[in-house]
């Protein structure tokens, strides 16, 4: 395990789940002596891991300098502006923050401090949390015209494609399926796998002859 991980206190790793290859970040605390490593998840509590692919993966230490404007993604999904005030500690990722209100933008509001992340913050680049999600919208609606169209290979005419809709009707087959289609089927339209079972009568393809 410890080949594969690195144990040294201030390590940033990733924590990977059985959905995501990695959805939370974390501190590296210390060596456990049973190979295990005690780490502080980011804006949690402390938990121990086991270092082994597919459990863990390399994260990113990042300092963000006094007064740098950052977008704040909360846990609650909103996108908030903020103000780096300090970076906190030797280790980690920790950032005392000054939530900007978009109502009071000139407010002395209390710090507060967030481990920030490549999952949770980016560098602002746009006046306000505001202003980007506007941006977005525009490019999300930018996309849904420029590929609203498609050219029909017929008539070669422009279709719209919300109004290309295929109307399909189920039917029940009542018959009972034919027993021997398959094996009236062409050979290259069989697929075989490893655990196909086999009956008398079965073509088959072995040391590359058919029979």
């Amino acid at each position: 395990r410890l080949a594969y991980a690195a144990s040294e206190p201030g390590l940033r790793l990733g924590l990977s789940s059985a959905t995501s290859m990695q959805d939370r970040c974390a501190t590296v605390l210390e060596l456990c002596e049973t190979g295990e490593l005690r780490v502080r998840v980011d804006n949690g509590e402390e938990e121990v891991v086991d270092p082994r692919p597919g459990s863990i993966v390399r994260s990113h230490s990042l300092t963000r300098a006094t007064g740098s404007r950052v977008l704040l993604f909360r846990e609650d999904g909103t996108l908030r502006d903020a103000e780096v005030l300090e970076h906190i500690g030797k280790d980690g990722n920790r950032h005392r923050l000054k939530v900007i209100e978009a109502q009071q933008p000139n407010h002395k509001a209390a710090g507060i401090e967030v481990d920030l992340n490549e999952m949770n913050h980016s560098v602002q680049r746009f006046e306000s949390a505001a202003d980007f999600e506007n941006a977005r919208m525009a490019y999300c609606h930018q996309l849904m015209q420029e590929g609203r169209y498609i050219e029909d290979a017929i008539t070669g005419n422009k279709v719209d494609i919300s109004e290309q809709l295929v109307r399909i009707k189920m039917e029940l087959r009542a018959a009972a399926p034919d027993a021997d289609a398959l094996r009236r089927l062409p050979f290259d339209d069989l697929e075989w796998v490893a655990d196909s079972t086999f009956r008398l009568g079965d073509r088959v393809w072995a040391q590359g002859r058919e029979g």
